[in-house]
């Protein structure tokens, strides 16, 4: 158990940002239909995690976490999936397959599709954005202001409840995503502490993963591929 949920308890970053608890049912969007998500960090991880053949690259080290959220917000799995790589402002050196920019297209078992980006030189700062549009409406989670939750529905309108006061400057990620990080080890402590389940398992880090693992093979065959 105590393996097992540390293993998992990264995952819940996406998951406890700030409007993501809420999901999709409560704020009336209906049906999910599509996921927009941008990660975009201000400068690159290590050398390491940039590497394709040691750490995986973008797709692992960054997209990782959005393949997960993703999966939690439209509440479906990816069936297909198309994704590309590029590399136009960091020098990668002679690390071969070097991406600074990836996206990731997803269709989902029940039609849902989602558009990820990641990115490793936002010098604006900390850029990590979701926006899920549903049937009845769509909820805006986050962006470079530290953290902003926008909702448009019929009922409520445009409305954007502030889910962190102003700041000054670039915050640190740890500032940045306090709150994610409070919540993820609180999470981590029940579990361990009350001997009960944890809220993400590693049944959901293998499938982030797998999807992962497709997204490198897409992108280095330039085919969609079926997950």
């Amino acid at each position: 158990m105590r393996e097992l949920t540390l293993g998992s308890v990264e995952h819940l970053m996406g998951r406890a940002q700030p409007g993501a608890e809420n999901g999709v049912g409560v704020v009336g969007l209906g049906r999910p239909v599509y996921c927009y998500s941008i990660t975009r960090d201000p400068f690159p991880p290590p050398a390491w995690a940039c590497d394709p053949a040691r750490g995986g690259g973008l797709f692992i080290d960054m997209q990782l976490h959005d393949y997960d959220a993703t999966r939690f917000l439209l509440g479906s799995e990816p069936v297909r999936i198309h994704a590309e790589e590029t590399a136009l402002v960091v020098d990668g050196g002679d690390v071969d397959r070097f991406a600074d920019n990836v996206t990731t297209s997803l269709r989902f078992a029940g039609g849902e599709l989602a558009l990820l980006h990641a990115s490793m030189h936002a010098a604006y700062g900390y850029d990590v954005y979701t926006e899920v549009y549903g049937e009845s409406g769509s909820i805006r989670i986050g962006g470079p202001e530290k953290s902003r939750l926008q909702v448009a529905t019929g009922r409520t309108g445009l409305c954007r409840p502030q889910t962190y006061l102003g700041d000054e400057g670039l915050p640190h990620f740890i500032r940045r995503f306090e709150r994610s990080y409070v919540g993820e080890l609180a999470a981590f402590c029940a579990a361990v502490l009350d001997g009960g389940a944890s809220p993400v398992t590693a049944d959901d880090g293998v499938a982030a993963f797998r999807v992962a693992a497709t997204a490198i093979e897409s992108a280095g065959s330039g085919r969609a591929l079926d997950i």
